[in-house]
């Protein structure tokens, strides 16, 4: 983990306890109750949808001048010590 501040280190550590919580509640089937984190990514053609899905989830994405997530995309992150995709 890189070097940072006190301030930073204790919001690093309280969105990973915030992250593992949410999975908790997601794993027992809150979620058909209760709204739990998300985002919605929308816009143009080419905008850059899916490059901002790929910085901020890690996965890659395709993406070349053709269309290429024409379809909804949902994706549920987690914490785990392996990748695994399905």
């Amino acid at each position: 983990m890189p070097k940072m501040s006190k301030n930073g280190l204790f919001a690093h550590v309280k969105a990973q306890e915030e992250r593992k919580l949410v999975d908790k509640l997601r794993d027992i089937g809150l979620g058909q109750y209760i709204e739990l984190p998300q985002i919605a990514v929308m816009g143009d053609t080419s905008s850059g949808k899916s490059s901002l899905l790929s910085a901020l989830s890690g996965v890659s994405f395709p993406s070349n001048d053709q269309l290429t997530t024409r379809c909804p995309t949902q994706l549920i992150l987690t914490r785990a010590d392996t990748f695994r995709g399905t």
